[in-house]
């Protein structure tokens, strides 16, 4: 991704260069996916991160960063996930 797309792999990181920014935790996600289930992640759909934001689990959450963090749009998602596809050799073609 750093060699196609810069701006992307700007976006990878949080504001302190260390940590997952939304993008970077969506690349994470299809990694997993990926790695687990040796198929194409699902297509990226926006309505995930409402699943995130929910913040159930029973304990409390501490907020680190008081402003709100940009989350990838439809087109960013999908080419993290082709970007994903490619490097980890999934046929993204094969899905219904």
């Amino acid at each position: 991704m750093h060699d196609h797309n810069y701006d992307m792999w700007s976006k990878l990181y949080g504001g302190d260069g260390v940590h997952p920014s939304p993008h970077g935790t969506l690349v994470l996600v299809c990694v997993l996916y990926v790695t687990i289930t040796n198929e194409a992640p699902p297509r990226y759909d926006e309505q995930w991160w409402s699943f995130t934001n929910r913040g159930g689990g029973g304990g409390r959450r501490r907020r680190v960063a008081p402003r709100r963090r940009q989350l990838p749009t439809k087109e960013e998602g999908e080419e993290i996930r082709k970007n994903v596809c490619e490097a980890l050799g999934c046929n993204i073609d094969d899905e219904s």
